[in-house]
């Protein structure tokens, strides 16, 4: 048994529609996930001598397109903290485990002034999600520009 965590800022009858409609105060029981973690270890990691890469390669978003292929955005960090968005395309064996990525470049830079300061520029920490009514995929991320991270 899990108890509910507390919801602040939610009104307790909302609470209480987040937990079936249990009281408050009973513990309620969750399900186990659908899914089994199994860490496999890295398949990314920075391209010695890549100087896009030369300050990491981390904190990818994922998405599965279409073609039923895993692609990767990771955040491509270059000297001066200078970051991009890049593409790759998870390999796999015949057993199905990740073995690798096939770089496919970069998907997003800072143009923008708001991506950019007197320093450094960055795009980073990119999430995205397929949005059905536009029959698309929509791509959320930070901007390092003047007033920071946004």
């Amino acid at each position: 048994m899990v108890a509910l965590p507390t919801c602040a800022g939610i009104r307790p009858s909302a609470r209480r529609t987040l937990a079936s409609n249990a009281p408050e105060s009973q513990p309620v029981a969750l399900k186990a996930p659908p899914y089994r973690l199994e860490r496999l270890g890295v398949v990314m990691e920075p391209r010695p001598g890549e100087p896009q890469e030369v300050e990491g390669v981390l904190n990818p978003a994922t998405a599965r397109a279409r073609d039923g292929e895993l692609y990767l955005f990771p955040r491509l960090v270059a000297r001066g903290n200078f970051s991009r968005i890049g593409r790759a395309r998870v390999r796999f064996d015949p057993a199905g485990k990740p073995t690798g990525v096939e770089r496919l470049g970069v998907a997003l830079e800072p143009d923008e002034a708001w991506e950019q300061n007197t320093v450094t520029a960055g795009v980073e920490d990119p999430r995205i999600t397929f949005v059905e009514s536009l029959d698309t995929y929509v791509m959320a991320y930070a901007a390092y520009g003047p007033l920071g991270p946004r």
